[in-house]
């Protein structure tokens, strides 16, 4: 993005050395942007702690699209902790998916594999029903066609 083939790139590229250079990022959610940058420069206190699933989910998206996943991934252990949630209730499972979909999200098996067998052992209802289908990368998605072959 910060390359000469990019505009912002272009305007970084013709600035002066003590010019500050404003990107703007409109359709990205500032909240996990925040979180990303502060985890890619090492300023991990300034990360919420915890993190809600939805922010963790949110910042996983956000790092996906600007290939941040590899730093992101090094904090999955330590924020993808379905334990703290109970998925005996449809809102603690609805948190515990979105901890799974991000776990996806960062392709860490070890975490995807603890979240959604927390769900299965502790949640009794419709897994449709917990949503956020929409915010699941879209491999998964494909592999769940495939297999399922739901239209």
């Amino acid at each position: 993005m910060l390359s000469p083939n990019f505009n912002e790139g272009q305007k970084l590229a013709s600035a002066r050395w003590d010019e500050t250079i404003l990107v703007e990022l409109p359709e990205d959610d500032a909240e996990a942007l925040e979180v990303v940058f502060n985890v890619i420069h090492y300023r991990l206190d300034r990360v919420p702690d915890p993190l809600s699933p939805d922010l963790i989910l949110r910042a996983a998206i956000a790092g996906d699209k600007y290939d941040f996943l590899m730093p992101l991934k090094m904090c999955c252990r330590q924020w993808i902790q379905p334990s703290r949630f109970s998925c005996e209730d449809a809102e603690g499972a609805a948190k515990v998916w979105q901890l799974a979909i991000a776990a996806a999200w960062l392709d860490h098996e070890q975490c995807f594999q603890e979240a959604t067998r927390a769900l299965l052992l502790g949640y009794g209802g419709s897994y449709l029903s917990l949503g956020e289908m929409d915010r699941m990368p879209s491999a998964m998605v494909n592999r769940f066609n495939s297999s399922y072959h739901i239209k």
